[in-house]
């Protein structure tokens, strides 16, 4: 099968209680995220989305946007992450244009979402993660919509390689922002080559830094471990402390995964590293993976793997494996 939600129902059977998401001391195993986006498919569809029909989500990074990534997908509808730093106005564009049916967002966006969505004819529900209050109808409450179907399953429907994933819009920085089709067959590609390339297991954990709307987020570092089984760690926004430091210095007594063994160089903030060799943290005498060598490139003669001749002869278990900028 070449839904990608199916992956989840594989790794449920191999390593139910491995941690899958995290995010600060809260964290989720396969078992947990399994549940959870069955009931959050079961309740998507209950709201009438099906095949083809678009969601929007309008989330910083947290565990509940990977959620609907796979329930969107076990629907075979399409999930369209907007990006928060855009204006009202491109929201209200791009949610028309995609003719998106639901959007799920968080407090700080309602006003925004209640302001355009007397423009948007195809918005039909409003879903609200987190806030003290829940609006008036037509929204609905995240938790309370996964309460309303708890324990069901929703198996993932077969789709071609063809069929739509996700659309994901440009900026616009030419003119209106511009819907990109990302189809089954594109990840399925995407997450393959990166598990070879990278030589990603079960037993990786990725740090994700960059906002998952945008593909340096979903797609560099956490699809392509969540296919492998590993786990993701999220932080929310950019600007906060937890960097890959904090990660990888993570004890191995600790509740969640120890240490983070891939991540997008790009996403990283180059002052943690600078930070822990003035603290005299455990990594103290560790330099970014960029500075020194390409990822699995002993020569350190290039930034990426793309420019390394050798890449594909070297180990691929180095520690602190990460593709860095170039």
């Amino acid at each position: 099968m070449h839904n990608f939600a199916s992956i989840l129902d594989y790794h449920l059977a191999q390593r139910p209680e491995a941690v899958a998401v995290v995010q600060d001391e809260s964290s989720l195993t396969v078992r947990q995220l399994h549940e959870r986006v069955n009931e959050l498919a079961a309740g998507l569809a209950g709201l009438g989305v099906g095949r083809g029909d678009v969601v929007g989500l309008l989330l910083y990074n947290q565990p509940e946007f990977l959620e609907l990534v796979y329930a969107t997908n076990r629907l075979g509808a399409v999930f369209l992450p907007l990006n928060y730093r855009l204006s009202e106005e491109e929201w209200q564009y791009i949610l028309g244009h995609a003719q998106a049916k639901v959007i799920v967002t968080e407090p700080e966006f309602v006003r925004a979402v209640e302001r355009s969505a007397g423009c948007l004819t195809d918005l039909e529900h409003r879903v609200l993660i987190g806030g003290d209050e829940l609006p008036e109808e037509p929204w609905t409450g995240y938790e309370e919509l996964l309460a309303r179907h708890k324990g069901e399953r929703v198996e993932p429907v077969d789709v071609e390689l063809g069929d739509l994933q996700r659309l994901m819009y440009t900026s616009g920085t030419t003119s209106r922002p511009k819907g990109v089709r990302i189809t089954y067959g594109n990840l399925e590609a995407k997450n393959l080559a990166h598990i070879v390339h990278f030589g990603l297991t079960a037993a990786d954990t990725t740090l994700v830094c960059g906002p998952l709307y945008h593909v340096g987020g979903l797609d560099m570092p956490a699809l392509g471990v969540l296919h492998a089984g590993g786990s993701v760690v999220l932080q929310r926004k950019a600007g906060r402390s937890i960097t890959w430091v904090d990660w990888t210095c993570r004890p191995s007594g600790s509740s969640t995964r120890a240490g983070v063994s891939y991540s997008s160089g790009s996403s990283i903030r180059r002052e943690s590293w600078t930070r822990s060799r003035s603290t005299g943290s455990p990594m103290s005498g560790w330099r970014p993976p960029w500075s020194t060598r390409c990822l699995r490139c002993p020569t350190g003669r290039s930034t990426t793997p793309a420019r390394c001749a050798s890449s594909s002869a070297v180990a691929r278990r180095l520690p602190n494996r990460c593709c860095g900028p170039s």
